[in-house]
């Protein structure tokens, strides 16, 4: 389905639904106590449908989740779209997806997935999204007694949602981590938690450097992994085209450098328009995997490259996981939320005064400036490719 779509079918079939259900449990709040923490929850769900980069990031507390209750199940329901993703963290003991392929697929996932709920009773839900009237429902109808969430001042939300915390937008998403950890009883005294990397096991790595060598990649070569992509819910985080193909040009420069272009299957038409504005030297350099990789693939590649560029989206968080320097570049997102505080993460923002516009409550994204996204076209190719050189410069010497 298409994200405009399933945006139009939350709202307008979602905000009737989750208020109806918010309708009840007020009034069964009036039979019943205030609920409390289970010391000993059989089963915990998890509810994350977008964004391996919030995927990755809560990682470490949903682990430390799982130390408090070690008894517990560990459920995850997210889009099939990130089951690789989980699968490589090994977070959770059990995933459960649901395919947006097509509606039909989709009512019939979530159908089985509610006679799982009602087979199996689900102690405690955790909503991770926003805004999602959808994830709001999923949450109801799992039969938790206890349901977290970000609090949103809407009848439809803060009715359903009995543990609400904070979300702060001004604030890195860890420390909301933190306090979902706190409702559950459990002191988080930093969130500056240590993301595990991925290790890869010799054999692995060297057969993917056998899969890329038939595809023209030299041994000695320096890898730059570089995704001008920004995921399908706001392609408004995209730095200009044309910026990159200047910047490209430039890194072709350097000696023994192979250019590898990443992204998913329907974000590689974009990638071919990039690289068609390319020399033909340049593109002697070019290395297109967009669409070609899995999840576990990618993170090996990023593990053997030597840089990442990036606009605000999940590689950026990937190569933060697995220690690989980065350049990202932020506009309508703020790292002030999603970044990170790392010297080997350079990141580009000018922090304009409509920045973050994209974590608003049903505001398109890019609304302010009418789709010219200057916070993104004033970050100027020059001083990209001047830090990209210096990492790369660093890296040959080291």
């Amino acid at each position: 389905m298409k994200i405009k779509l399933m945006r139009e079918l939350d709202h307008w079939l979602g905000l009737p639904l989750c208020s109806i259900c918010g309708v009840w449990c007020k009034l069964t709040q009036f039979f019943k106590f205030k609920e409390k923490v289970s010391q000993k929850p059989k089963q915990i769900l998890i509810l994350k449908w977008f964004g391996i980069g919030s995927i990755v990031l809560f990682s470490p507390f949903l682990k430390r989740i799982k130390e408090h209750f070690p008894e517990s199940k560990i459920i995850f329901l997210t889009f099939e779209s990130r089951r690789e993703i989980l699968e490589l963290l090994k977070i959770c003991d059990e995933i459960r997806t649901i395919s947006v392929k097509n509606i039909f697929r989709f009512i019939k996932d979530v159908f089985c997935q509610l006679m799982k709920f009602g087979v199996k009773g689900v102690d405690i839900c955790i909503d991770l999204e926003f805004f999602s009237k959808f994830s709001t429902l999923m949450c109801f109808l799992s039969g938790a007694k206890m349901r977290i969430g970000f609090y949103l001042p809407f009848w439809w939300r803060n009715s359903i949602i009995n543990f609400p915390v904070y979300f702060n937008p001004t604030k890195h998403i860890t420390r909301s981590y933190k306090m979902i950890c706190r409702v559950l009883g459990i002191d988080v005294k930093t969130t500056l938690l240590e993301l595990e990397k991925i290790e890869f096991s010799l054999s692995e790595r060297l057969k993917f450097m056998e899969k890329l060598k038939e595809k023209g990649v030299e041994e000695k070569e320096i890898l730059v992994v570089i995704n001008p992509n920004a995921g399908e819910l706001a392609g408004c985080r995209r730095w200009p085209k044309e910026y990159f193909v200047e910047l490209i040009e430039n890194l072709v420069k350097m000696e023994k450098i192979r250019i590898v272009f990443i992204g998913t299957k329907a974000e590689s038409l974009y990638v071919e328009e990039i690289v068609k504005g390319l020399s033909t030297k340049a593109k002697e350099k070019i290395l297109v995997l967009a669409g070609q990789l899995n999840i576990r693939e990618l993170v090996l590649l990023i593990s053997l490259s030597k840089l990442v560029i990036t606009n605000d989206s999940g590689p950026f968080h990937l190569a933060y996981m697995q220690k690989v320097p980065s350049i990202s570049i932020w506009g309508p997102g703020t790292p002030q939320l999603y970044g990170v505080k790392d010297p080997l993460h350079k990141i580009f923002y000018l922090d304009y005064d409509c920045s973050p516009c994209i974590y608003m409550y049903r505001t398109e994204p890019a609304l302010f400036c009418r789709g010219e996204i200057p916070c993104l076209k004033n970050i100027k190719p020059k001083e990209v490719i001047e830090t990209a050189f210096k990492i790369l410069m660093n890296e040959e010497k080291s």
